[in-house]
């Protein structure tokens, strides 16, 4: 019996006794394990659900483990490059047999946890071969902050093999057994099994403590060893090779690989974030809020290790340097590297500090693991020892073993409780697998179709889609994935509508052609696109909701469902009928933001929304009429029904028509896509923009809107509303001018003359810009001597004056429209004068200001805006300007 108690005490007391740890680092976890599971804050949780559940599926299935249909349909997506926490899902895949998903998810985090502390107190007890030091490296490796924080996470923490690594290797370096090696070998295997990542993070510092015992001793080095290594390596590969090959051979024939090995900023630990405790840490949050915000830790991954430790870590250190000295160097290296490539102190920056991180951030398999300060996973295990080596030398340096057994265990029980309190983080995050009620209707479906949810968002809320689709069973659009291939996207960025919300998650509202956008989508069988109320902004409703146009299928608390081919008299109606195959489901006009009056030359904008019956028989225009207004007591709806349609067969011609029309604006149904492309049940917004006539005379009008083909109408015209239309305030008498000329271009102008003003910089301008300068301010008088149909360009030029016939140099230029581009010379009318104050900031070698006396040259100018061809300039005398160009002196 006391053989079989020695036996059993190693194993099954440290197992009860971490057990125990566990249920209280996650508390209260037990008391919710059927209803409620560990999550983080990034919703990596409901993606690691998500893949045991797909695991599973496929299993039973017969399925391909590695490709799915259910995410990125209709074509799927590989899982080779997916973070599939194989160890994790062979702990949950037993345990939701007997007790369902929840259960078995949370059962999982006890049992890893229980593990790690008892690997590391299994190493730690070879080392000190202290049973209390032993226990204390246990409770640091366990309850590791860095790690217990990560519960959307669930492969992070599995670190256990990492200590039973290191214990059989130095097993196989003092017996040289060929056993020792094949354990090292299994646990090496086992750690990247469990991650991939982390077996990088591992490799590097295994390599590091292999490197020290091979230099450091002779007798590591003989041709047994290097057998016993190389078997080490050889048991490592093969057992990870039938999930590592794959992962390996879809990676190495990527089209891109940049795609897996990308290149992550800004994740490295602050130096301070170690001894100022996070704001998670339960027992320290009171004091974390009192401290200044620079001090103020609040990230999900605490990095904080704990004073205790700390102070048993150094302990260790100076009073049993001879052992601590490999476990320095390994904490040392994960230390230093997880600092990232820019120092961090107190939430600042100092990007001048040289960090190591920087020699290695470049290279691929760094890369792989994304984030710096991944690498303080594996220093929860130097600390852990150097700990241990602490409590061994301090109970030494106070004659500890001189005190009763109870008065030991009561200190290390106190010690523990100090370790764990500045460990614990309270309560432990945990979420419910809630599901929206349309979903849970949904899996009673047998049909197969594939769904997109809006917002798309692939680092977020495609995460929790994948949560539903456990319950619902239906592909999806969309998915989260770990380093998925450009070709999944390929759906997503079929059209604009889609390569938008895919890219930014936002929506193009100016995208009219809506069933053409959505149409990729109802070809590859997404029959639905789900709006989830709880993840968009009211704005983001609003505009969906106006851009598609049609009525959901389904609308509660939670959801609007839409379908993607939307049907005439199921999803939609048309209220307003312009032919047997096309109406208008709504048409707005900007007369009311108008208040119903504008000017000559204003903008009229109208906006309709069109759908189909059936596929349009001809090719059609929209037309805007902007109508003299009817009598007074004449409803204008009336006049427009009166109007004949071109479909009778005594329709008199488009003139009789149109008669009373002052202008017919008319566009092609279907800006963006021809109505000549439509079919049945296709829904089109339109927006056509009209700037007026600057010359329609002005009066009342009214604003109606029709369909014509080939310039006859068809169906009756909407009328839109009335509106007033007044002058444009014109100037007809000549202005008063300081610098009168009368030089002219063409036919069309005449310069009459010029004001010019020579404006000082003041103090408050020189002290907001040291360059402001003096500042030119030219008034030009014209006058329009008839109407113009092309858009003149005015230039004005200002040269230093050198004394000789040619140019200085240029100080200042302008070119452009009249009026500050308000005011094209197609406005202006026969005999109008029109005044244009330019402004020119001095440029050149004295950019500050005029000299007395200086001497300017202004050189005038007009060309045609569309060809650049120049007007011919005459002067007063009506003789030619030399290059068509006015040359004024100006003495400042």
């Amino acid at each position: 019996m006391k053989r079989l108690v020695r036996l059993a005490f190693p194993v099954f007391v440290p197992l009860g006794f971490f057990g125990l740890l566990a249920v209280v680092i996650t508390w209260p976890l037990v008391l919710n394990f059927d209803t409620m599971i560990p999550v983080g804050t990034g919703g990596d949780a409901w993606v690691h659900q998500w893949t045991f559940w797909w695991l599973k599926k496929a299993i039973l299935e017969g399925e391909n483990l590695l490709y799915t249909h259910l995410l990125f349909y209709p074509d799927g997506v590989s899982l080779t490059s997916h973070n599939v926490a194989w160890l994790n899902f062979a702990l949950w895949f037993p345990l939701q047999a007997l007790w369902g998903n929840t259960i078995a998810y949370g059962l999982m985090f006890l049992i890893i946890f229980t593990l790690n502390g008892c690997s590391g107190y299994w190493l730690a007890q070879k080392l000190t071969g202290s049973f209390s030091a032993a226990l204390v490296a246990g409770v640091i490796y366990e309850t590791w902050p860095y790690l217990t924080s990560q519960q959307g996470h669930p492969n992070m923490p599995i670190i256990m093999w990492m200590p039973l690594a290191l214990l059989f290797l130095l097993r196989t370096f003092e017996e040289r057994r060929v056993r020792d090696a094949l354990l090292t070998g299994l646990f090496i295997a086992l750690t990247g099994i469990g991650r991939w990542q982390l077996l990088i993070l591992f490799g590097l510092g295994f390599g590091l403590f292999f490197l020290y015992y091979f230099v450091s001793n002779k007798g590591y080095r003989t041709r047994q060893m290097l057998l016993l290594y190389g078997l080490i390596g050889l048991v490592a590969i093969l057992i990870m090779a039938p999930l590592g090959w794959p992962m390996l051979e879809a990676q190495l024939t990527r089209d891109n690989p940049e795609e897996i090995f990308v290149k992550e900023y800004f994740q490295g630990s602050d130096l301070l974030a170690y001894v100022i405790p996070n704001s998670h840490i339960t027992l320290w949050r009171w004091l974390v809020f009192q401290l200044p915000q620079s001090l103020q830790f609040h990230f999900d991954r605490v990095d904080f290790i704990g004073h205790v430790t700390l102070f048993l870590a150094g302990a260790g250190i100076w009073l049993r340097w001879a052992k601590a000295r490999p476990w320095v160097l390994l904490g040392g290296f994960y230390f230093i590297f997880a600092l990232g490539t820019d120092f961090r102190f107190g939430n600042a920056i100092y990007s001048w500090v040289p960090m190591p991180y920087r020699w290695i951030e470049d290279l691929s398999i760094i890369r792989v693991i994304r984030y710096p300060h991944r690498f303080n996973t594996f220093m929860s295990l130097p600390v852990a020892i150097l700990a241990a080596y602490g409590v061994l030398g301090l109970w030494e340096h106070w004659s500890f073993r001189l005190l009763s057994s109870a008065t030991q265990s009561l200190w290390v029980g106190l010690l523990i409780l100090l370790i764990v309190g500045e460990h614990w983080m309270f309560p432990y995050r945990m979420s419910t697998i809630d599901v929206p009620t349309w979903y849970q209707q949904l899996a009673q479906s047998p049909d197969k179709f594939g769904l997109l949810g809006l917002p798309l968002d692939h680092r977020g809320r495609d995460k929790d889609y994948m949560r539903f689709q456990m319950t619902h069973g239906k592909p999806l659009a969309q998915g989260h994935i770990s380093r998925p291939t450009s070709d999944a996207y390929a759906l997503l960025q079929s059209t604009p509508f889609l390569a938008l919300l895919q890219e930014k998650s936002q929506l193009n509202p100016h995208l009219g052609d809506i069933t053409h956008q959505l149409r990729p989508l109802a070809e590859a069988n997404v029959g639905y696109i789900i709006l989830h109320k709880e993840y968009a902004t009211e704005k983001e409703m609003r505009e969906w909701r106006e851009w598609l146009l049609y009525r959901p299928r389904y609308e509660d608390e939670q959801v609007v469902v839409y379908s993607t081919t939307p049907r005439h008299g199921e999803d939609y109606e048309l209220p307003t009928p312009i032919t047997t195959e096309i109406g208008l489901i709504r048409a707005d006009s900007n007369l009311d933001a108008l208040e119903g009056r504008t000017t000559q030359g204003g903008t009229l904008q109208v906006t309709a929304e069109w759908g189909t019956v059936a596929e349009p028989e001809q090719d059609l225009h929209v037309c805007l009429y902007i109508a003299d207004a009817p009598p007074h007591g004449t409803d204008p709806a009336d006049v427009n029904a009166s109007e004949p349609n071109a479909s009778d067969a005594n329709a008199p011609d488009t003139k009789s028509e149109n008669k009373g029309v002052a202008e017919r604006p008319c566009f092609v149904l279907g800006t963006e896509w021809p109505a000549s492309e439509w079919s049945a049940n296709e829904l089109v917004r339109d927006q056509y923009n009209h700037q007026m006539s600057p010359f329609i005379p002005p009066g009342a009008y009214t604003l109606s809107m029709g369909l014509e083909e080939r310039n006859r109408r068809v169906g009756v015209p909407i009328h839109l509303g009335s509106f007033e239309i007044e002058a444009l305030p014109r100037v007809m008498e000549a202005p008063s001018v300081s610098f009168p000329l009368q030089a002219s271009w063409g036919s069309r102008l005449r310069l009459i003359g010029y004001d010019l003003a020579i404006l000082e910089p003041t103090k408050a301008d020189k002290n907001e810009n040291e360059e402001h300068g003096s500042e030119i301010q030219l008034t030009l008088i014209w006058q329009a001597t008839q109407r113009m149909d092309h858009s003149y360009k005015f230039f004005v030029h200002i040269f230093e004056a050198d004394g000789s016939d040619g140019n200085g140099e240029k100080i200042a230029q302008h070119d452009g429209v009249p009026r500050n581009w308000s005011y094209p010379t197609t406005w202006w009318e026969e005999g109008e004068y029109v005044v244009d104050t330019i402004h020119l900031k001095l440029g050149g070698e004295n950019p500050g200001g005029l000299n007395s006396g200086q001497k300017l040259e202004l050189h005038i100018g007009i060309y045609d805006e569309a060809t650049g061809e120049r007007l011919p300039g005459y002067s007063a005398q009506n003789q030619p300007l030399a290059e068509d160009v006015l040359r004024i002196g100006v003495t400042e």
